[in-house]
């Protein structure tokens, strides 16, 4: 049971980073679109015809957004201080080892939520792991957290 909680853990960290970098590069395109439909609808009335349809669009797009994000709070289990730090620290190195293995992190992404849909031994993060000897020490640490 405590491997779950630790793919959940690793996985929603991973999932909340990679949620807000495309929530921000989101909002700066959606605020641009909105902007150059507003001002379309100034040339000529007749572009509301296309304003409305995107407005609504971007305003879907919030609301599926906001969805996503409570979904990642709902799946993100209840940490300790101590744990929460030391999952942030280990997807930070998780994060610089897929970087220099040039793995997307939409892969990364994938693996984690199989591996929590379908537990399998080894786990994607165990594989990592074992083949990275830096990140051995702080998953095994990270482990005896969840333990106690």
């Amino acid at each position: 049971m405590h491997h779950i909680a630790l793919s959940r853990a690793i996985g929603t960290e991973f999932l909340l980073r990679k949620y807000k970098s495309l929530r921000l590069t989101l909002a700066i395109a959606a605020a641009i679109v909105l902007l150059l439909l507003i001002w379309l609808t100034t040339v000529n009335i007749w572009w509301w015809f296309l304003a409305a349809p995107g407005i609504v669009v971007i305003m879907l797009g919030a609301v599926l957004l906001l969805f996503v994000r409570v979904l990642i709070r709902l799946l993100s289990p209840t940490l300790s201080q101590k744990q929460d730090t030391a999952v942030k620290g280990f997807v930070d190195k998780l994060e610089r080892v897929a970087d220099n293995i040039q793995m997307p992190p939409f892969m990364i992404v994938f693996q984690v939520i199989r591996d929590i849909i379908r537990p399998r031994n080894p786990t994607f993060i165990k594989t990592v792991v074992d083949d990275s000897s830096t990140l051995h020490a702080d998953f095994a640490k990270l482990t005896r957290e969840f333990n106690d």
